[in-house]
């Protein structure tokens, strides 16, 4: 129990604690748009969407993220953290 499984597909993933397979976060991969979409919907809500983009100088790739696709802003923290709140979203933790 509070084991981890997954489905791993190249455009939609999906992970969930063995026996509630039901609920858990889904990946979504864009390719097109250079984004992933994580989303849970039980036992905590969560979203977020972090897209990679070219910075303003043109030079170089950053990434941007938020919880709405129309306000995203340059994600400051490692990746990890976003992970990481979205694992506590699918144990039930509040983050």
């Amino acid at each position: 129990m509070g084991t981890l499984g997954s489905a791993f597909a190249s455009t939609e993933s999906h992970v969930f604690k063995i026996g509630e397979e039901d609920k858990g976060l889904t990946i979504s991969f864009n390719s097109k748009e250079r984004s992933v979409e994580i989303n849970g919907r039980k036992p905590i809500r969560f979203y977020y969407l972090v897209q990679v983009r070219l910075s303003p100088d043109g030079m170089t790739w950053g990434y941007a993220g938020g919880e709405d696709n129309a306000r995203l802003v340059p994600i400051s923290c490692k990746l990890d953290t976003i992970v990481e709140k979205a694992l506590f979203a699918l144990f039930g933790v509040e983050a």
